[in-house]
């Protein structure tokens, strides 16, 4: 921190020079009893969100003791002390309202700041700048976790401008998280909106006909059920996995995410030392469909649709790929469909293994599963749906992927000073 030039009136301090008390450590709470007592606030909840939401936090049944020692207050800073990731470590957020009692875990470390010298959700952010995690980093120690002890977090150092400054860097900080945290919320809502709309128009169809009773419910009259292997243009082809390449050259290969998140970026991609002549037939094509048959139980089968360019990655051995007749079915509506609450529950139901050796389902039974099929022009008509729907949960996704570059950029710029808010703070007086 001291390499970092500052403005002048700012001072670098230790955090213990703000700390009103001496730091604490959480509650050890031996046989936790969940889901109902007093809020309890663990690790997973500092990650969140820089204010600790706690309408969303767990709860257990605490001790009145506990809740004396341990109880939380308004204006409290807790930081990461134990993490299975070294990134994790120090990750800091804050207690601003208190509606009822709440007490803290033994993994996190509690700090009270002097009100009058610093202000805690300025604070907290600049916890969450590079420099911050940085030097918490450097501080801490790994064996088969990451840990960092009461002292070398408070000797830790701070940039602080005056407080009225750390209250408008602070705020215009909060703005812009506020605003993403509102396009996220819009986002939900819309990828909700949409697989209410799509279950509607799976069971219903879009020409408001009678409905007929089949092996899998009711479904437009006009409509048939066939297996998946009656509409493969190509056998099932499982992926090919190989070690992570040790440079810069290999072939590029999807990993799990890119299906999961249902996003085939280069990010969702590493480079491997797979054999080019053994992987010739598995390079990706436009229409091609992407299963996950080996994954957690909630996300074992989640499929999705590769249409981006010819050849851009080869996929892993965890996926099957799926191609289709497309002159008799789109492949987006396919994919839409595996996608739908009775696909997900077939999938899940015939995928075998426990939750600890990753369930998986193999070809058979992806081939067996049961598509609702409708004519051509009405699969069209749905597929347009889809995708006006996705149009907007992609249009919502840049606006948050901007404004988390944008509140990343101003936390690097105001913490530093090379962008000022004195004149914000000094309207506010």
């Amino acid at each position: 921190m001291n390499e970092i030039e500052l403005p002048s009136y700012w001072k670098i301090i230790n955090l213990e020079k703000i700390c009103k008390k001496k730091p604490q450590n959480g509650a050890f709470i031996k046989k936790p009893e969940w889901d109902e007592g007093t809020i309890f606030v663990n690790v997973k909840d500092t990650y969140r969100d820089v204010v600790v939401n706690l309408t969303k936090v767990k709860r257990l049944k605490a001790s009145l003791e506990d809740v004396k020692k341990y109880g939380l207050k308004v204006g409290d800073l807790l930081f990461v002390r134990s993490s299975l990731k070294r990134e994790g470590i120090g990750q800091c957020c804050l207690i601003e309202t208190l509606i009822e009692p709440a007490i803290f875990d033994c993994h996190l470390i509690r700090i009270s700041t002097i009100k009058e010298i610093a202000y805690p959700l300025y604070i907290a952010y600049f916890f969450l700048s590079e420099p911050a995690r940085n030097d918490l980093i450097a501080r801490s120690k790994t064996t088969t976790m990451t840990t960092i002890n009461q002292q070398g977090l408070i000797e830790s150092t701070i940039p602080l401008p005056p407080l009225p400054e750390q209250k408008s860097i602070a705020q215009t900080l909060r703005t812009i998280q506020k605003a993403k945290q509102t396009r996220q919320r819009e986002l939900e809502l819309e990828r909700e909106r949409k697989a209410a709309l799509m279950q509607y128009l799976f069971t219903h169809g879009t020409r408001n006909e009678a409905l007929q009773q089949t092996e899998i419910g009711e479904i437009p009259e006009s409509w048939d059920v066939v297996k998946l292997e009656s509409l493969l243009r190509e056998p099932l082809k499982n992926g090919h996995s190989a070690p992570a390449s040790n440079s810069k050259e290999g072939i590029r290969t999807l990993i799990l995410t890119a299906v999961t998140k249902n996003n085939f970026s280069i990010k969702n991609t590493k480079l491997t030392q797979a054999n080019a002549d053994k992987v010739k037939n598995l390079w990706l094509e436009p229409g091609d469909i992407f299963i996950e048959r080996a994954n957690t139980y909630e996300m074992v089968g989640l499929a999705a649709l590769y249409e981006g360019e010819t050849n851009f990655a080869i996929y892993p051995d965890l996926m099957v790929r799926v191609r289709v007749k497309q002159e008799t079915i789109f492949p987006k509506y396919l994919v839409e469909f595996f996608l739908t609450p009775m696909c997900r529950a077939y999938f899940k139901k015939n995928a075998s293994g426990t939750a600890a050796s990753m369930p998986k389902i193999d070809q058979g039974v992806i081939r067996r599963v049961n598509i609702l099929l409708p004519s051509y022009e009405e699969q069209k008509e749905i597929v347009e749906i889809s995708r006006s729907c996705d149009r907007k949960i992609s249009s919502l996704e840049k606006e948050i992927a901007i404004l988390d570059e944008l509140f990343h950029a101003m936390l690097e710029q105001l913490m530093t000073g090379k962008i000022s808010t004195k004149h914000l703070s000094e309207i506010h007086l």
